[in-house]
């Protein structure tokens, strides 16, 4: 196993719907919120809010500059970024920074 050392921020929201996050998600279609709340899904109590909204899973990579040097975004959530691709950039970045300096 090869570890990295770097500095970062996870962000994460419970209010994910505010800001520019918004545009990751979707208002679930009308037809589908009376199966989802018969599921026990009903998303206004998961939300907190009246809305039907449902965050699309994004993972990004930042640099310290800001840049995006990874993104991965997939509508359907079982898709996921693999950690060896996220370390693999965070190993980039850290090479990058030190030829910087």
């Amino acid at each position: 196993m090869t570890t990295c050392s770097v500095d970062y921020f996870l962000l994460r929201s419970a209010t994910f719907f505010a800001g520019p996050l918004r545009l990751i998600a979707f208002d679930l279609a009308e037809e589908l919120r009376p199966i989802y709340a018969r599921f026990g899904h009903a998303l206004p109590d998961k939300n907190g809010d009246e809305s039907w909204v449902l965050p699309i899973p994004a993972t990004y990579v930042i640099d310290g500059h800001g840049t995006v040097a990874l993104a991965f975004v997939d509508v359907d959530y079982r898709n996921r970024l693999e950690p060896s691709e996220i370390l693999a950039a965070l190993h980039a970045l850290t090479k990058k920074s030190k030829q910087l300096s």
